[in-house]
């Protein structure tokens, strides 16, 4: 390992243990208790007289913790996730932008895009 591979995965280490809450993940019947890092990304739409900015509400979860079902899975949109205050997010694109991407370099985690729906 490389000393920047070592650097990331003690960053990764310190989000879950510091930054990182309890959240219910969930899809259809199937859900999961996850450590979630919540964060917030930001995009336009233009539809060529106006643009528009939006923001959305980012959950990072290590891609090893999101199980369904005891499997290791990926977001799909419309999937659910529920706040420890029972806030509930929908999974959903960002603009034109997936519904969610890799986050850090060793893509050991995902970056998802979600809507508060209640």
């Amino acid at each position: 390992m490389t000393v920047l591979t070592n650097a990331e995965a003690w960053l990764r280490k310190q989000r879950t243990t510091h930054a990182a809450k309890s959240v219910t993940y969930s899809r259809a019947a199937l859900s999961s208790t996850v450590k979630a890092t919540r964060g917030q990304s930001e995009f336009e739409t233009d539809d060529g007289e106006t643009i528009t900015k939006s923001k959305m509400v980012d959950w990072i979860i290590d891609k090893a913790d999101l199980t369904l079902g005891g499997t290791e899975t990926a977001p799909e949109v419309d999937d659910q996730i529920t706040d420890s205050h029972g806030h509930v997010y929908r999974v959903a694109p960002m603009g034109q932008d997936p519904h969610f991407r890799e986050h850090g370099s060793d893509g050991l985690s995902y970056r998802i895009h979600a809507v508060r729906v209640t």
